[in-house]
Parts: structure tokens; sequence; C-alpha cells
């Protein structure tokens, strides 16, 4: 399968997003293109990142016209306000989940894997290896602590609603990860579904619930809707261990975060509000280099 690597970014996280994109030059390998999404304000600075298997794209080109940005309120829901007749205000966090649901009608990829800009790999990652009975993993996870994350209810409930299953009995499943694969079609699938359930755009569907995760909203449509139709074989463990709060750290107890990796998790990430030392992490991915751990293990 082709692979479309995703990472929404912007200027605070460029020094990140460059490790990122490093670490993805180093490690991974198979049919893939990374791709980028910034706004317009962060354009020049991300634009060196480009490449012939990397793509810098501006936001505004991916979401829908009708969609305006306004300006950016640093103290105010991260910081960019977006605004739609359709909508109303839309804030950064919203638009972020919007983009990476936008892509799915944006890319040509068969599959395709997200990437957050506070995240960078450290061993090898065989694209081909992930793929099972000719499609993407589905990552189901009964375990959200395995991810060092608190799941938010609101969420789960939102998400159900959105999809009409809000009368349905629901295993409390974890679809959220850092690193993470979608099918490009079914993502296609699940925003068509949408607009003939609500009769409106899927867009305006989903944002009339707010606090809304696009991956447990695609999580549960591949459980809930599709059920056996999908294909998919299940991926229970996480690729990617991240610190998402606390305080930071660095010497002796970031040698032995790094050491304590699971042979399955292949990518590390540090909530970028943290504040952890670039430096040490840019250490660390030297070391990973220098030190591979080998081909990424096909369950």
């Amino acid at each position: 399968m082709n692979w479309a690597i995703v990472t929404p970014s912007y200027k605070l996280d460029f020094e990140r997003c460059k490790l990122l994109c490093e670490s993805i030059d180093a490690f991974v390998t198979g049919d893939w293109h990374h791709y980028i999404i910034v706004g317009k304000v962060d354009l020049k600075l991300f634009a060196g990142l480009s490449g012939p298997r990397r793509t810098v794209l501006l936001k505004e080109n991916i979401l829908p016209n009708w969609l305006r940005y306004i300006g950016r309120i640093p103290k105010l829901h991260g910081g960019e306000l977006f605004f739609s007749w359709r909508t109303g205000p839309m804030f950064g966090w919203h638009v972020q989940q919007i983009i990476k649901l936008s892509m799915a009608h944006y890319l040509k990829e068969q599959a395709m894997m997200f990437c957050d800009s506070d995240i960078f790999f450290v061993r090898p990652v065989r694209l081909s290896g992930l793929e099972k009975n000719g499609t993407v993993p589905f990552f189901r996870s009964t375990n959200s602590a395995e991810r060092g994350s608190k799941s938010i209810p609101a969420f789960g409930l939102n998400s159900k609603q959105s999809l009409g299953l809000q009368n349905r009995e629901i295993t409390e499943y974890d679809y959220v990860e850092n690193l993470i694969a979608w099918h490009r079609q079914t993502a296609v699938d699940m925003c068509n579904y949408l607009e003939q359930l609500h009769r409106k755009n899927w867009i305006s569907a989903i944002y009339g619930y707010r606090l809304l995760s696009e991956y447990t909203l695609y999580g549960l449509y591949v459980d809930y809707i599709l059920k056996d139709k999908s294909g998919f074989e299940i991926q229970d463990y996480c690729m990617c261990k991240t610190v998402h709060y606390g305080p930071a750290f660095d010497g002796a107890k970031l040698d032995a975060f790094f050491a304590s990796l699971s042979p399955r998790q292949v990518a590390v990430g540090f909530q970028s509000t943290i504040g952890f030392n670039m430096e040490s992490l840019r250490q660390q991915f030297a070391k990973a280099v220098k030190y591979q751990a080998g081909p990424f293990p096909v369950p």
C-alpha cells in the first residue's frame, strides 16, 4: 500500500516537527509521502522542510472555503480562531480534527498515518509490516493507561451521538494514539455516512458536539457501523510511548524512559507544553540512529 504520513503543526512546535522529519527519514521505510499542514502565517517557517518525499500544505487549502481563518488569540483555545455562518466560531483544536478528516478527501494514498509533531521515531518501521490482509491495522485498546493519558468521557459520548449510537450499549475501548493508522477510504465513507444521517455537511454535523475526538469517531464507526465488514485486524498495542503531563525530566530519568520502551514501541512523544529540553531529546535521537534496535517486529 502507499502511505500518507500526516502531521498538523504550527510555529511553536517547529523544532519538534523538524526532529520528527529527521526521524521519519532515518527510520521509516516503504512507499510513503509526508504531509505537514500549517497555517498561512507559519508557511515561510516550515517551507524549508519540503522535499521529494515531504510536502508542506496550507490548512486554508485543505479546509472548505466557507470556513475562514480570523486570527490568533494566544490565550483562547489554542490560539487560532476560525469562523463560518454554518458553524459559528471554531477554535484551533477543533480545526485540527477537521483537517485530519479533510485530508482523507484531499489525499490519493490508500493508507494514512497520523504523527503528532511532538513525537519522533527511534526504531526502524517497515510500513508494509503494519499491513494486514491488504489493509491497515485498526487501533483499539482496553488500556488507556498505556498511553499515559486520561480519556475524556465527553469525547466518547459525543462521538456516539454524532454517529446515531446514543441508544447502543458500547464497550469502552480507547481509540486514541499519537501514532495511528487509518484506511483513507473508510474515513471518507464515514463522512458520507454522517452527511446521510444528519442531512447536512459532515463538518456542520460533528461540530454541533464540540467536545469530540476524531479518533474515537473513526473507531466507533469501524466497530459499530461497519462491524465485521471492515476487514480490519485489531492492533491493541501502542506504537508510541508518550509523556502527556507532569514535569519535564532529563539525564538518568530520560535514559530510563528510553530503556523502558517495549519492542513494539517505535516512537516516543513528549507533550510540547511540558517543556522538555530539545537538546536532550536530540541526543537521545542520535543514540537511536547510532544503535538501531532492528526492524519493526511483525505480530
